[in-house]
């Protein structure tokens, strides 16, 4: 089992028009949280974190996984995910660490996925064309210094464990049984 390094959460994705000319309605983004939710819940293929769009399918650079995604009361999907004690993951957790009370170096995100079903062009409320779908499916959420949807950010960070640290929230295995011993004088 991969170990966590830490722990983000942040913004995935949220209503509206992205900067790449793409409408996300409420409705399709509750479609990704729910498939999202049934993929997480199967413990199927990962929902992954890499170091950013252009890692393609490199494996060195998944950084982590969200483990939960949820819909907040405004429309945008929440992620939750662990960070992997990768060298990849150890450099963006050192870019996203805001634990010293200090803005991080990165914080943005952008989703990986796809359109489900009919994808159309509509006018935007700006007047110009965007595209849209009623449905989406989330692959992954990865890193970015320039996120196509604004709000789409990391907001929290949790380091697992750290030198001189005392406790952790990460798992620990213990046992309870001990070798018999005899001391004879």
């Amino acid at each position: 089992m991969a170990k966590t390094i830490a722990t983000v959460g942040g913004i995935a994705l949220a209503p509206g028009i992205s900067r790449n000319r793409r409408l996300y309605s409420p409705a399709a983004i509750a479609s990704a949280v729910e498939r999202a939710q049934k993929q997480i819940g199967s413990g199927g293929m990962p929902i992954s974190m890499r170091t950013h769009h252009a890692a393609d399918d490199s494996s060195e650079r998944v950084v982590g996984r969200v483990s939960a995604l949820t819909l907040a009361e405004d429309g945008s999907a929440r992620f939750t995910a662990d960070i992997a004690d990768t060298p990849h993951g150890r450099t963006i957790a050192s870019l996203i660490d805001t634990s010293d009370g200090k803005p991080a170096f990165l914080s943005g995100v952008s989703i990986r996925g796809s359109w489900l079903g009919a994808v159309r062009k509509v006018k935007g409320s700006d007047g110009e064309a965007v595209e849209t779908a009623d449905a989406l499916e989330i692959f992954g959420v990865d890193y970015t210094a320039s996120p196509g949807v604004p709000a789409a950010q990391v907001d929290t960070f949790a380091w697992s464990h750290r030198p001189g640290q005392t406790e952790t929230t990460e798992r620990v295995l213990i046992t309870e049984s001990v070798q018999e011993a005899r001391v004879t004088a």
